[in-house]
């Protein structure tokens, strides 16, 4: 069970329900049409007054066919983990907000800037917002290696559904056409399964 950290910032604590270490899997578009399976981790830690955000992803095969309405945990059953694809940080920060506390079940939405970086050649500035379990936001500058693909913008979106993280990363080409690159529907990693894992390493 999820339990928001004692030392969690005020600067950030609209973003606590992404703390923690999950584990699911999406979709990745390989050409316009031919998506494959793969494997996801993610990790929110607090870094200061920032949010650190690590996501891996990882190549896999499907031992039967994908129904788009599993859950994270089914999703993993079917899928055998191959080689790391891909790893991303992110260090998402929050604009001061009115300093109101909103009535409970309420939140209040705040503008969001993030510096990150991906092993696949890009590099990024985003902005967006943050409104309470739902986050959206887009490049507002975006770098890459020569050899990286090139593209105007990424946007992205990250949700909080039924206690799962689902998220998708659209990528919009120079002929301003969007496409959703990576989805993925996230679990959270149970503190007990998490210990045994390092105990087993």
């Amino acid at each position: 069970m999820f339990s928001i950290p004692e030392n969690l910032p005020l600067e950030i604590a609209p973003l606590a329900w992404m703390l923690g270490p999950w584990k699911g899997w999406g979709m990745l578009s390989v050409d316009e049409g031919d998506d494959q399976p793969i494997y996801e981790e993610a990790e929110g830690t607090i870094c200061g007054k920032q949010m650190k955000l690590v996501t891996r992803i990882y190549s896999a095969t499907a031992s039967e066919s994908i129904d788009p309405i599993w859950d994270a945990a089914r999703g993993i059953a079917a899928l055998e983990v191959g080689e790391l694809m891909r790893e991303e940080t992110l260090y998402v920060s929050l604009l001061p907000g009115s300093g109101v506390l909103p009535e409970p079940g309420q939140y209040e939405t705040r503008e969001m800037v993030a510096q990150g970086a991906q092993s696949d050649g890009y590099s990024a500035r985003w902005v967006g917002r943050s409104m309470g379990p739902r986050i959206q936001m887009e490049t507002d500058l975006l770098i890459r290696d020569p050899e990286a693909a090139e593209f105007e913008r990424f946007s992205r979106m990250y949700g909080l559904v039924a206690g799962e993280m689902l998220w998708a990363n659209e990528r919009q080409g120079n002929d301003h056409e969007s496409h959703v690159e990576l989805s993925g529907r996230l679990m959270r990693v149970d503190e007990v399964e998490e210990t045994e894992q390092k105990d087993g390493e």
